[in-house]
């Protein structure tokens, strides 16, 4: 790299329970580094399930270090999981299947966030923390940053609160209101809705923050869906059959885009503002691309799934790379 004004970013997608997946990466990247995740990274990332874990390895303890460590949150998907997307009878009866009302009842999911968050308020994250989500009322994108957070009250949202609003997926759970103040308030949906991927809102937030500063990217997929929607099936669709594909083609195609934008943008910058770029993604099978599979069977599948990626050639080459980077800007 050209400079040692190096800004490191982290951005972790959404994808419902395959957040196990990313919660792998970064295992791997803490143990091999070995340093949590909110000293490695200046700019932290998420929507959806990806804000989740941002938010979750950003939560301080009473001692001012990191409460959870990120193989902290791969226990939570694992054990917490089937309280989120429960699948038992009442749940596939419940709005039926989420045609007629959301598909789950959001005690279970806000249960786990208490938990994991308790009180914790979003100005005292460890590191920078941008997390996106969707204001149906006022039809705008929501980020709520860290930074923001601790110069305004009026932005400083409870962090369960947050991960709350940042999940809450259509069809999957019921929007989100919080409050911002006595008069104030934000009918809220799921991150994805802005940006599956929040790359590209981290590196233009992260130019205004840092300024004069080179990038180091590191984005992480919940896993890349393979199996295709066919043309003789598709082409006699109408508003029923498009429905849910509809929801997973334009996410796909948003995470893929942006993905596409940040790689022009290091390749092309002429002040490679973006000065190194990395995206780990490992590709799924028909058995793991659901986002609300919280069975014990699957998630024993995404994590030899993740397993397997992060032991390829290719894969351990990157990591080499990653982790050579982080400990040398992050131990100077």
């Amino acid at each position: 790299m050209e400079s040692d004004n190096i800004i490191t970013i982290l951005s972790i997608d959404g994808g419902g329970i395959r957040g196990i997946i990313p919660a792998m990466m970064l295992a791997r990247i803490e143990e091999r580094t070995g340093m949590p995740t909110h000293q490695l990274f200046d700019l932290v990332a998420g929507t959806s399930t990806g804000g989740i874990i941002a938010l979750g390895l950003t939560k301080a303890n009473e001692a001012g270090g990191n409460q959870f460590a990120a193989s902290d949150l791969i226990e939570l998907f694992e054990r917490d999981g089937p309280t989120i997307f429960p699948h038992g009878l009442f749940s596939r009866l419940r709005g039926l299947d989420g045609w007629t009302d959301e598909r789950y009842d959001a005690i279970g999911i806000e249960q786990v966030l208490k938990r994991l968050a308790g009180d914790a308020r979003l100005k005292d994250a460890l590191t920078k923390v941008l997390v996106t989500s969707y204001d149906i009322e006022r039809r705008d994108a929501i980020f709520f940053k860290s930074w923001r957070a601790k110069d305004d009250p009026a932005f400083d949202f409870a962090i369960r609160d947050v991960a709350r609003a940042t999940s809450a997926a259509p069809t999957y759970f019921e929007p989100e209101m919080i409050q911002s103040g006595p008069n104030d308030s934000y009918a809220l949906v799921d991150g994805g809705m802005v940006a599956g991927n929040p790359a590209l809102c981290a590196y233009v937030d992260a130019r205004g923050l840092f300024e004069d500063a080179q990038f180091f990217i590191l984005s992480l997929g919940t896993g890349q869906a393979r199996h295709p929607f066919a043309f003789d099936h598709a082409k006699d669709w109408g508003k029923i059959a498009w429905a849910q594909p509809i929801i997973d083609i334009v996410m796909d195609a948003s995470n893929h885009q942006v993905d596409y934008q940040v790689r022009m943008l290091q390749k092309t910058s002429k002040t490679r503002s973006v000065a190194n770029y990395f995206r780990l993604q490992p590709h799924l099978d028909a058995d793991t691309e659901a986002m609300d599979d919280a069975s014990s069977v699957n998630t024993r599948r995404l994590k030899l799934l993740t397993e397997s990626f992060l032991n390829e050639t290719e894969t351990e080459q990157q990591l080499d790379e990653i982790c050579a980077e982080l400990t040398r800007l992050k131990k100077k």
